[in-house]
């Protein structure tokens, strides 16, 4: 069962990472786009992560354990 579902606010705890050219910082919310379960039953997550523009960027394949209720 998925910790969180679409449309929760979270906050990410890897720290700041690039993914497809964006720096992605630890400090911004997130909003839940989908959860997808992996064949082990691991819920995966795609969040919506807007940038300092407020550019939307669609981050995907978090796992759970990265993240934390925001």
């Amino acid at each position: 069962m998925a910790r969180f579902s679409a449309g929760d606010k979270v906050f990410q705890t890897r720290g700041t990472f690039l993914q497809h050219g964006v720096f992605v910082t630890a400090k911004t919310p997130m909003t839940v786009l989908k959860v997808t379960l992996t064949s082990a039953g691991e819920p995966l997550y795609d969040l919506q992560y807007l940038d300092r523009e407020s550019m939307p960027h669609t981050i995907e394949g978090l796992k759970e354990s990265e993240l934390k209720p925001a």
